[in-house]
């Protein structure tokens, strides 16, 4: 299930839902992933999962992770540590996945101390 979090941002408020690889992985039911990072016409990377039904689904990186995740990035055990999905309704109300850095922008506020 998504953890919601909300956008701090006034002029722009939207809701955005968070989810572990592995909590989205096994309630979609991904069982297999595409074993490097694609890109599509315009360039912005992707990673492709399949389900068990054999369905194939594209999903993005979002804007701050893509510069991190460039084609032909070999998909290997902890690929995914630094990265979670996040789920969001774009202006058009489009429901959009993508794979997000996990924490965004945030600084850890004791190690500021």
């Amino acid at each position: 299930m998504f953890t919601q979090v909300q956008n701090p941002t006034p002029a722009t408020s939207t809701e955005i839902k968070t989810m572990s690889v592995k909590d989205y992985f096994t309630q979609t039911g991904v069982v297999q992933v595409n074993p490097t990072v694609a890109t599509n016409v315009n360039g912005y990377p992707f990673i492709t999962v399949i389900d068990a039904a054999n369905k194939a689904e594209n999903i993005y990186f979002s804007k701050r992770a893509a510069a991190s995740y460039p084609k032909n990035t070999p998909i290997v055990k902890g690929f995914f540590d630094e990265l979670q999905f996040v789920e969001a309704t774009n202006e058009a109300g489009e429901v959009r996945i993508k794979l997000s850095l996990k924490g965004g922008n945030r600084l850890d506020a004791m190690s500021l101390l």
